[in-house]
């Protein structure tokens, strides 16, 4: 199929990475108290850190994952590798009879997600020019924001009826569904080629006349490059020379973070993920308190992320508009727009 090797195929698949990976995260939230304190005997303060245990395996996985998609220009076998752990995690949640066997599946699913989040991404700004990225990017998170409200509101109503299988079953047939569906679909590289082939390979008129395409009229008339200007291009010179350029452009994190705009991206970032991750923490326990089931607890994320779902879609049309280009500049707009949407929240 056409569609496999296109760019709307890749955003298709990195929406439902981010989809699921979220869903993932957010299934075992209202379920926490049942969980921890209602199989286990946990301590409250385990609560947090369950919860911080998946972000831990985010920040190894994330990174480590980008350094080595970069390295071997390959997206796809990454996040195979990903979703991988995320199933493994998930059917290590439904057979954990002890506490140590819990945590470690919650760190192994974010360690999948860390990896599928940041090659996903990365994936989509492969195959589009920057100043086209603000939609595709703003559909892939609202696959995010889509998962962050339904995740509490499916792990609720299945651990209610089903108990922890039920909610493990599920997180491990949700991986292995995108898994296979990022098989599937060709990495960037190849869709580049694809791309960069339709755009060569225009489909060309026929002169009647003489029955040839007209593009191949006029061929006598192009400059061939001389002999001295090929062997000088296919020199060992010339291709060190390049090799070492491009060396000298390597970017490491630690230059990143020397730039202003990234580091304050950051500092964003971990203020606030921080306050959604003690919401998280917080209200479970509360509405348990006072008596509600977890399908309840569940219902209450709604009102945290539908509006998120909303404000992305249109983030992505607003910053693509000609207005807020010209007024903030292609790349300044976008940095704007987060300390304006940061500062609200």
């Amino acid at each position: 199929m056409k569609f496999l090797c296109s760019r709307g195929a890749v955003v298709f698949v990195v929406f439902c990475s981010l989809f699921i990976d979220i869903t993932i995260y957010g299934i075992v939230i209202p379920v926490l108290p049942d969980l921890l304190q209602g199989k286990f005997n946990s301590s409250v303060g385990l609560n947090g850190l369950f919860v911080a245990i998946f972000g831990l395996g985010v920040l190894f996985g994330a990174p480590l994952a980008s350094y080595v998609s970069d390295k071997y220009s390959n997206r796809k076998l990454p996040m195979v590798v990903g979703f991988v752990a995320l199933a493994a995690g998930s059917l290590g949640i439904a057979y954990a009879n002890s506490l140590a066997v819990l945590y470690i599946s919650r760190g192994l699913q974010g360690i999948g997600s860390g990896v599928t989040f940041a090659v996903g991404l990365a994936a989509i700004i492969d195959i589009y020019p920057a100043e086209m990225l603000d939609t595709p990017i703003s559909i892939a998170f609202t696959g995010s924001t889509i998962g962050g409200t339904s995740g509490p509101i499916i792990g609720g109503v299945v651990f209610k009826y089903y108990g922890q299988h039920g909610i493990g079953y599920l997180m491990f047939g949700a991986a292995i569904l995108i898994l296979i569906i990022r098989i599937v679909i060709p990495d960037s590289d190849q869709i580049n080629a694809s791309l960069a082939q339709e755009q060569n390979n225009p489909k060309t008129s026929i002169d009647l006349e003489d029955g040839l395409p007209s593009d191949e009229q006029g061929t006598d008339n192009l400059i061939e490059p001389t002999t001295d200007a090929k062997s000088a291009l296919e020199s060992p010179e010339f291709s060190s020379q390049r090799k070492e350029e491009q060396a000298d452009k390597e970017i490491t994190y630690w230059d990143m973070l020397k730039e202003i705009r990234i580091f304050l991206m950051c500092i964003v970032t971990i203020f606030v993920y921080g306050l959604v991750c003690s919401v998280e923490v917080v209200v479970p326990i509360s509405f348990s308190e006072k008596g509600l089931d977890s399908d309840k607890i569940g219902y209450s994320f709604i009102a945290l992320t539908i509006g998120s779902a909303i404000g992305g879609l249109l983030m992505g049309k607003v910053l693509e508009s000609k207005y807020v280009t010209n007024k903030f500049g292609p790349y300044k707009k976008r940095f704007v727009f987060i300390m304006i949407g940061s500062s609200i929240a």
